[in-house]
């Protein structure tokens, strides 16, 4: 459980100012200053259900009214914290499963769930969307219809509260109730054998004669594990007081042979759920509805696999090889308890799909193959095998033949000295006498000349192009460019040019459609990266706050070899930061501070002569500290004390 909940009767009045100043809030950016947690959110938003306003007086009668409120509403009474809990508690879910609510509201679901980064979400509220990306960041939340929902991956299990008084018309002219739909669609998405948990009318599928054509629909995806009627006020915190409600619980059809559906029954099961406590009920909801199905689905995991398998192109042996290191990690001891996370790479290669926003040249370099699924699975297996302590020769067998193979005991290599120091502060079993610093050194490329690649990339000669290569992830600070960007967006001569790829690059891109100073250039390779860094004029190099020790960024050794000016966006006291001082080849400024970052971009730009320098000594920094031959040099001076050469 993320957060904790504290059930609070309000009014409609009540109700609507909470809403309203937590949206505000949010819109702001201002939860924090005002003291409002995510723990407060979460329990104070409950969304427009029963808040339309509207009066039964002002209509002609009860349908019209019905209808204006519905309209309004758009079915949105978000699920009771306990329900979700005791719905989540029911399925027992492991780390490892794939969940999504195709119609998640503000993602109530998503508190109880035991890892939020498998979580997946769509909905069609802004305001409800936006209340679940900031109670769940690390949740897969897309805002939109669950009609244009095409996510990537298939799930282990769907769980929701569908709207129910929604009425669609399908292509083929039928028309389809919203939980009806909802149901289809979690077919669609779910994986052989999953686990579709719906909160839906109690009217629905409630009698076998007169709704014989939606049993059928359902039985033909499903097979059927029960249902319970819940508790006529379940949802009376979120608006709505009296209707009755049950919980379904279905399985995603499979072909397995050892597997057979169970027809749908109209029946309930004689499951008591206090209103008050109906997580109580989790174990017998268990025991009387998940249990079997779960067991079905972990003991045909292979054939589910065969399954997904069918449905993709690949080579003929790539399945057999998969099965065959996926039995080999399970059966180890040493590597069986990477067994799951093995299983869960080989699914999302059979069920990645590239995004609809996602260039073809980026999901080329992204998108999992044979070869990367194979190499991850050997990775695992590798374990199975370890090093001895010590330094020796042994006799190794190879297919058909023995060889000497030489060991050493326990060295590592590193990057940088801050990992240096780092790696011994943390791994006790590391002496600092057999732990070594190489560094990264760059691609010794010819660069091309300034005045030709800027006119062949649309500059002018006289700009002074800011430029960023490489990643845009978790460990880059994407805040101080897209700050600097801003404040410099009126220097005429000042251009910003972005070529890499990572999750904040959608950051990056969103402001960069309202800068006229900043150029994207998606991933450059070859010919390309280099014309890119000849343009440069300087080269932006950043790394976030916590990060010392644990990355090095190669492009830092890329823009010293190309004569570039480093601007460092690094702690003050990080290796980078230092070194630019000590060398004056470049300036640096504190994570997340744009306008140091804007001034060090200024100062550049206004002092040609400082930058000249600057330029010749990042140079005679990379020549004398980070060339690729002292690299090689310092391999072979490793390699020769690991492995003596015989007198």
């Amino acid at each position: 459980m993320k957060y904790e909940y504290y059930p609070k009767r309000r009014t409609e009045q009540e109700r609507r100012e909470l809403n309203e100043q937590i949206l505000r809030l949010l819109q702001s950016g201002a939860c924090e200053q005002a003291g409002v947690t995510d723990e407060d959110i979460f329990n104070r938003y409950t969304g427009d259900g029963g808040l339309h306003g509207l009066r039964r007086s002002d209509y002609e009668n009860y349908n019209a009214f019905s209808a204006a409120k519905k309209e309004l509403e758009n079915g949105q009474f978000f699920t009771p914290p306990p329900l979700c809990e005791m719905i989540v508690s029911a399925l027992r879910l492991s780390d490892t499963d794939l969940v999504a609510d195709l119609t998640c509201g503000m993602g109530n679901f998503f508190n109880f769930l035991p890892n939020e980064r498998n979580a997946y979400g769509c909905e069609v509220d802004p305001n409800a969307c936006a209340v679940a990306r900031k109670l769940y960041p690390q949740a897969h939340i897309v805002q939109g219809d669950i009609r244009d929902y095409e996510p990537q991956t298939h799930f282990d299990f769907v769980l929701g509260n569908p709207p129910f008084h929604l009425r669609w018309i399908m292509p083929d002219a039928t028309v389809m109730t919203s939980h009806q739909y909802y149901c289809l669609k979690a077919a669609k998405l779910l994986k052989p054998l999953g686990i579709l948990a719906v909160i839906v009318p109690a009217s629905f599928l409630a009698d076998s004669f007169s709704d014989k054509g939606a049993i059928r629909m359902m039985e033909s995806r499903f097979g059927f594990l029960g249902q319970v009627m819940l508790p006529e006020h379940a949802f009376s915190d979120s608006g709505v007081d009296g209707f009755p409600t049950k919980l379904q619980f279905w399985q995603k059809k499979s072909t397995a042979a050892d597997w057979a559906p169970k027809r749908y029954s109209t029946d309930c099961a004689d499951i008591y759920i206090p209103s008050g406590h109906p997580v109580m009920a989790a174990t017998a909801l268990y025991e009387k509805f998940v249990m079997v199905a779960k067991a079905d689905l972990a003991g045909n995991r292979n054939k589910v696999l065969l399954e997904l398998a069918q449905l993709k192109t690949t080579k003929s042996t790539f399945l057999y090889q998969v099965k065959k290191y996926l039995y080999q990690i399970r059966s180890h001891p040493v590597t069986r308890e990477k067994y799951d996370a093995c299983f869960a790479y080989v699914h999302r290669f059979y069920t990645q799909r590239q995004p609809a926003d996602m260039p073809y040249e980026e999901w080329q370099r992204v998108q999992l193959t044979e070869a990367k699924v194979l190499a991850y699975l050997k990775q695992a297996l590798c374990r199975q095998n370890a090093k001895p302590e010590r330094d020796e020769i042994r006799l190794v067998k190879q297919k058909y033949s023995f060889v000497y193979k030489a060991y050493s005991r326990k060295m590592a290599k590193l990057l940088t000295d801050e990992m240096r120091a780092f790696l011994l502060r943390n791994r006790p079993e590391l002496s600092a006498d057999r732990t070594v610093t190489i560094p990264n050194w760059a691609h010794e490329a010819p660069v091309e000349g300034a005045a030709d690649a800027r006119r062949k990339l649309g500059y002018a000669e006289d700009d002074f192009v800011v430029s960023y290569f490489g990643n845009l992830g978790v460990c880059q600070d994407e805040t101080a460019l897209i700050q600097a960007m801003e404040l410099l967006k009126d220097q005429p001569h000042i251009k910003f040019m972005v070529a890499g790829h990572g999750s904040k690059l959608p950051d990056v891109r969103q402001a960069a459609e309202h800068l006229p100073n900043v150029k994207l250039c998606g991933f450059l390779t070859g010919e390309d990266f280099d014309r890119a860094v000849a343009a440069s004029s300087c080269g932006i190099v950043s790394l976030e706050r916590g990060l010392m020790g644990m990355c090095a960024p190669s492009k830092y050794y890329s823009y010293l070899q190309a004569r570039l000016p480093v601007l460092a966006v690094v702690e003050k006291d990080s290796y980078i930061a230092a070194e630019l001082r000590e060398k004056r080849a470049g300036l640096s400024s504190d994570v997340g501070d744009g306008r140091q970052l804007a001034q060090n971009i200024l100062t550049l730009y206004q002092s040609p002569e400082m930058c000249g320098k600057m330029s010749e000594n990042a140079l005679m920094l990379y020549t004398g500290r980070y060339a690729k031959s002292i690299g090689l040099a310092r391999y072979a001076a490793l390699f020769e004390d690991i492995f003596p050469s015989a007198d």
